[in-house]
């Protein structure tokens, strides 16, 4: 919908949520300035739950605001580290043949590749995020992964106790009584100072295969390498437009992201990775957020896709059925963007 009418009314416009003004923006100036020049004006994101209080004690690291996020952001970046993430290299390859063997029990079939993909991706959390190994790939009924479809089919609103209850509802005042015990146990020791896209289908694509380094090949370039929001808390103007505080302002990635102007000269609807060699605007990419709350996950979901293309790769071809068109796929929103029926595919082992 976006997309239609930064088509009709141009790069910058608004419309009204109940009454609530809402600026829309596909244009790389205004969107410096929200993100980077002016981002300590833009220091919050839009609000998703009306109940909840500015830096509520429950919200996280998407919902929380000026210095609540900066504690917070703190305190998890060492974790996303590049250091750290060569310690995760390990477990996320082991994932992804996990999701190789899964694949070959199939053998030549038409496949969701989506819930496979969905599958793999909640397998890397849990297994760096929590250290647990609850066989997500193997099991079709498993539980956790049924309780994590829930989570991302509602908003990012929730705190960290209303998920454990997705998981633990019999036990969530326990849980509860248990994280507080062992926070004030904490507080005595610690200084208080101190979360795949479409892979579009090319033949070009499989001349990976060429390069059969196993996983050193996931170091190279090549063909590997290659609606975000904030809210103002400070009254400011960007390009003649006055803002109120909480005005959000959305941004039309998607028009960004297949603008012509900004991704050509060849079509930006056609999977051409040698696009991405040439120097552009750091803002025409836009898949993880820009300025200083861009995606925390960012160099984690990168290295977990390079590491699951290649496997894929080296393994099958993946071929389009003859009834289901690529520009058909129907989007729907949530949580995260994901296709409403899945993409179909053909799945062909490999001839070694």
């Amino acid at each position: 919908m976006l997309r239609k009418w930064t088509k009709e009314f141009g790069k910058t416009y608004g419309y009204f949520e109940g009454h609530l003004p809402v600026i829309v923006t596909s244009d790389l100036e205004f969107i410096q300035e929200v993100f980077i020049k002016q981002s300590t004006n833009f220091s919050a994101r839009k609000k998703a739950n009306l109940n909840r209080k500015e830096n509520d004690p429950s919200s996280n690291l998407f919902t929380s605001t000026k210095s609540r996020w900066k504690r917070m952001r703190m305190i998890m970046n060492p974790t996303f580290s590049s250091a750290k993430l060569r310690e995760l290299g390990p477990i996320l390859v082991n994932c992804a043949d996990r999701l190789i063997d899964v694949l070959n029990k199939e053998g030549d079939a038409e496949i969701n590749v989506s819930e496979y993909f969905k599958r793999f991706t909640m397998d890397s959390i849990w297994n760096c995020a929590f250290g647990v190994d609850i066989n997500m790939q193997y099991e079709k009924e498993n539980l956790y992964f049924k309780k994590c479809e829930e989570i991302f089919l509602r908003t990012l609103e929730l705190s960290f106790v209303e998920i454990l209850g997705v998981f633990f509802h019999e036990f969530k005042e326990l849980i509860l009584e248990y994280l507080i015990i062992i926070m004030s146990i904490l507080a005595k020791f610690i200084d208080p100072k101190k979360l795949i896209p479409f892979i579009w289908l090319n033949e070009k694509v499989q001349e990976i295969v060429e390069i059969r380094e196993k996983d050193k090949s996931i170091k190279r370039k090549d063909y590997i390498q290659l609606v975000v929001a904030r809210r103002c808390t400070k009254k400011t103007t960007i390009k003649g437009i006055d803002i109120p505080v909480d005005t959000p302002i959305a941004v039309d990635v998607m028009s960004i992201h297949f603008d012509a102007d900004l991704w050509g000269p060849q079509d930006p609807n056609e999977f051409y990775p040698p696009r991405h060699e040439v120097k552009r605007n750091p803002l025409a990419f836009m898949a993880f957020g820009n300025g200083p709350r861009n995606c925390i996950g960012m160099k984690f979901a990168l290295i977990e896709l390079k590491i699951a293309l290649v496997k894929l790769i080296m393994n099958f071809e993946f071929l389009p059925n003859s009834y289901h068109r690529l520009e058909e796929i129907l989007i729907i929103e949530g949580a995260v963007r994901t296709p409403k029926n899945g993409v179909s595919v053909i799945l062909k082992k490999r001839k070694c």
